[in-house]
């Protein structure tokens, strides 16, 4: 499969046009302003973090859902959801900052902008992937972990593909029904952002598929599509 490699400098500034309703405009980088009001959403529980969750429904997978206007933390998210298969999170640095306060806010603190450092300010797009966990662990199920995340454009006529930059695994250890300590924790990888905006550019809706691989060897293909564009600030 040929991959769509554009090296872009992390320090290098991407401003992204007006463009119309329904097409990808990511906002990067952060004033003051676009700081602030991240926070102060994410600081307000009640109001939904800005984020898309696409997710596998029920056990047998027959079905994907949009839960992006569900207000839970993404730690949590399996026990909200019945039956939860595969699901990917995936934040823009606006919101993955919002994502942050409210975590501060669940323990009873306040982040603030001194708080905030260049990583996390970065020009990434974050997918948080979950593994898929039944609710009830029976003899011979107990799960399946996410292993890689890569992003793939829907034009069938051009194939393009990134890799993120980096990965890493937010602990969460069950018990196997063989005794085993299994890691389920959600991945959590980071995307260059300029290289996303050039993979949605390659489909005249701007839409791009989240591919997952599991450790059983598994698939599963999340569609962005154009609708879902308005919750990617």
């Amino acid at each position: 499969m040929l991959s769509l490699i554009v090296p872009i400098a992390l320090a290098v500034m991407i401003v992204v046009p007006p463009v119309a309703k329904d097409e990808l405009a990511i906002t990067h980088p952060l004033s003051d302003e676009d700081i602030a009001q991240a926070l102060a959403v994410g600081k307000d529980v009640s109001k939904k973090l800005p984020r898309l969750y696409l997710g596998a429904a029920g056990s047998n997978f027959g079905g994907m859902r949009d839960d992006s206007n569900r207000n839970n933390n993404f730690m949590q998210h399996q026990t909200n959801l019945k039956n939860t298969g595969f699901g990917v999170e995936i934040y823009t640095p606006y919101g993955w900052i919002a994502k942050l306060s409210r975590d501060a806010a669940m323990r009873g603190k306040e982040l603030l902008p001194r708080h905030l450092t260049e990583r996390l300010l970065e020009p990434v797009v974050r997918v948080v992937c979950h593994s898929s966990v039944p609710q009830e662990v029976r003899e011979g199920a107990y799960g399946n972990a996410v292993l890689t995340v890569s992003m793939v454009s829907a034009n069938k006529k051009v194939t393009a593909q990134i890799e993120p930059l980096r990965t890493r695994r937010i602990s969460d250890k069950i018990r196997a029904p063989s005794g085993e300590l299994v890691d389920m924790g959600p991945l959590v990888a980071s995307f260059d952002l300029g290289q996303l905006m050039q993979l949605s550019a390659r489909d005249k809706k701007g839409e791009f598929f989240v591919t997952i691989v599991a450790d059983n060897g598994e698939t599963k293909r999340f569609k962005v599509k154009s609708k879902h564009f308005k919750n990617l600030l």
